[in-house]
């Protein structure tokens, strides 16, 4: 049984929260200097000159760019040109359909890691576009 999007998700959140250490005695409070106050960012990442974040979403799909979940709508836009050619007009085949599509069935951690260490990052950063987190939230 493969991992869902979700844990997949949840896990390389939790993997590059695992590092930032609260104070023993934090006291937090519902403001920012309170928050910043009490966390501990590591030596390590802070002293890092090098890391790589990577958009983990259904954008991944049609594989044509940042920004596709907005700009596949736009008319006249080469996003919009793509999707046309290779999904049809996004009334019918929209931005919920391609995160349908997405299955992630290629995914290989272990391989992305090593090609990151490869080019020298010392961190990498998994996130999905806060655009579409509200499909993550229903």
């Amino acid at each position: 049984m493969g991992l869902t999007r979700r844990q997949a998700l949840g896990g390389l959140a939790a993997a590059s929260a695992a590092d930032i250490v609260p104070s023993a005695d934090a006291q937090l409070a519902p403001v920012w200097s309170s928050l910043a106050g009490a966390f501990r960012v590591p030596d390590w990442f802070r002293d890092a000159k090098f890391g790589i974040w990577a958009h983990w979403s259904a954008q991944c799909v049609p594989e044509f760019g940042d920004w596709y979940g907005r700009k596949m709508y736009v008319q006249d836009d080469p996003f919009y040109e793509h999707h046309l050619k290779h999904y049809g007009h996004p009334a019918d085949r929209g931005f919920l359909e391609i995160e349908n599509a997405w299955k992630a069935e290629n995914w290989d951690p272990e391989g992305l890691i090593k090609r990151y260490k490869a080019a020298g990052a010392l961190f990498h950063g998994a996130r999905q576009p806060s655009r579409q987190s509200r499909y993550f939230r229903q």
